[in-house]
């Protein structure tokens, strides 16, 4: 399969084993920490036939490395067998979870299906809300949380700290259009 070009470190999970790794389901990587979800859809590559199951972030980054190396143009590829196979010829042993991964199918049905049928409630620019939220944290250090006030009429989103970056400063964002 060719490899997707996101990251996938910091979506998965370091508490729960399932959930350590990504899922190959043969047509998706699918990544999950249970508070966020990535679903990417994966390209074959002609190169052999891909085995569903797990697969950890770091194989994916290090398949994008060796394809660097190995090919002039940048097309980063593994082979999912019975063990990975690199670019480069070099294998690794697949090392399965213990466990179920979550039934991504029954979690994703109703958000798809609403995200088909209506337009966006509101499109931000994930950068610019992130260092507007750097700017108006109360605790440095802290996990960065915010809640978001969106208006309806397409007025800037109003954004305050929650928690322990609860704080007297806040935001203003202006959606895209």
């Amino acid at each position: 399969m060719i490899v997707p070009p996101g990251k996938f470190v910091g979506i998965v999970s370091e508490e729960r084993e399932t959930m350590a790794q990504c899922f190959f389901t043969g047509r998706h990587i699918l990544a999950t920490n249970g508070k966020a979800a990535a679903i990417v859809p994966v390209e074959p590559d002609g190169r052999g036939v891909d085995i569903p199951g797990y697969v950890s972030p770091q194989v994916l980054d290090e398949a994008r490395k060796r394809s660097r190396k190995v090919t002039r143009h940048w097309e980063p590829w593994i082979r999912l067998g019975e063990c990975i196979t690199f670019p480069d010829g070099a294998t690794a042993p697949r090392t399965p979870a213990d466990g179920r991964f979550p039934k991504f199918s029954k979690i994703v049905r109703k958000p798809l299906r609403r995200a088909r049928r209506s337009e966006p409630t509101v499109k931000l620019d994930v950068g610019l809300l992130y260092n507007l939220v750097q700017a108006i944290q109360a605790n440095p250090g802290e996990p960065l949380t915010v809640a978001l006030w969106v208006d309806p009429h397409g007025g800037p989103v109003f954004v305050r700290g929650v928690g322990k970056q609860e704080g007297k400063a806040y935001g203003l964002l202006m959606p895209l259009i």
